[in-house]
């Protein structure tokens, strides 16, 4: 379905520069120009968030990926393959609250507990003052987002004891008390879901047996995919950029929880649309479609004619 939606797009595309263009020639010197952009950007061959700043987002897909027609068709591919093949689908959304949790344990929190302890350290320090201000920036965003997150657990007055005017110890005590609750919540999470993926694993080894278990899981595993999915081949775990902290590990694994649909990063196992989640697949294959009735439009009404001949 999602090749089928792709050569329609790229049917209708030729269309209208066929219909724009009279010259043979200058349709020919077209074609590498539209083909090679669909091939850099896709996120095959150039990682968006390795991009210049200008061009590149650490958390999301710029624009530059987001109007390739090939970038949506990739990665409804690559998510639909990994996650909902046959060995996948079973664990995937324990893989998903484990690894979520577990980034949460290991790098967030200690992140955050490292941004609160040089502010401890640092807030009398006049030449320390503006990464001081930076490190309330994060603080502060980083536990409003945890606020929307989890919703019953919250720190109540440290956002606003998170700033030069009104820091004190009591905010130190207060922030670090909730760091610890919540480090105790996301461990008792990775910890339960280790478990359910055990307790699964060995129901199914018990069922069959380990051999036929084994056969199953590598017939439907692609290391190759499982890299680009999961991101391992990126060292770095956690990114600062602005006021917020970035999760880079197993993208397939993370829920934009707090963006909308064209804010969701690359590999996002499902994406928000009017406020409730849809998978992937079927929202980049709507995109596609998008895409391509626009196109239908272009030719229709000759609009890329026009403007060329406005222009030209």
């Amino acid at each position: 379905l999602i090749l089928f939606s792709l050569s329609c797009f790229a049917n209708l595309l030729g269309l209208n520069i066929s219909a724009s263009f009279n010259s043979v020639k200058v349709i020919y010197i077209l074609i590498p120009i539209l083909i090679i952009p669909q091939l850099l950007f896709s996120g095959v061959i150039v990682k968006f968030d390795k991009l210049h700043p200008y061009f590149g987002d650490e958390s999301a897909v710029p624009l530059i990926g987001n109007v390739m027609a090939s970038r949506w068709a990739y990665e409804a591919l690559s998510v639909t393959q990994y996650k909902d093949n046959e060995y996948n689908e079973v664990f995937f959304e324990l893989e998903k609250n484990k690894s979520f949790a577990t980034w949460k344990k290991d790098y967030w929190l200690q992140e955050m507990t490292a941004k609160l302890d040089f502010v401890k350290t640092n807030f009398d320090n006049p030449e320390k003052k503006t990464e001081v201000d930076e490190a309330f920036q994060i603080l502060r965003a980083e536990i409003a987002r945890e606020h929307n997150f989890i919703q019953n657990v919250k720190c109540e007055g440290c956002i606003e004891g998170l700033s030069s005017e009104s820091y004190s110890e009591a905010t130190y005590t207060d922030v670090k008390d909730y760091i610890t609750i919540l480090k105790t919540h996301y461990k008792s999470i990775a910890d339960k879901n280790r478990k359910k993926i055990d307790d699964k694993t060995q129901e199914i080894i018990e069922k069959y047996d380990k051999d036929t278990y084994l056969e199953w899981m590598n017939n439907n595993s692609n290391e190759a995919l499982k890299q680009f999915v999961t991101n391992k081949t990126d060292l770095s775990k956690l990114v600062v950029s602005g006021d917020r902290l970035i999760q880079k590990s197993d993208p397939i694994y993370l829920d934009p929880y707090d963006v909308g649909f064209f804010g969701a990063h690359f590999y996002a196992p499902r994406k928000k649309l009017f406020g409730s989640y849809i998978s992937t697949f079927a929202g980049n294959l709507l995109v596609i479609w998008g895409m391509s009735i626009f196109l239908i439009l272009t030719l229709y009404y000759d609009l890329l004619n026009i403007k060329l001949k406005i222009f030209v």
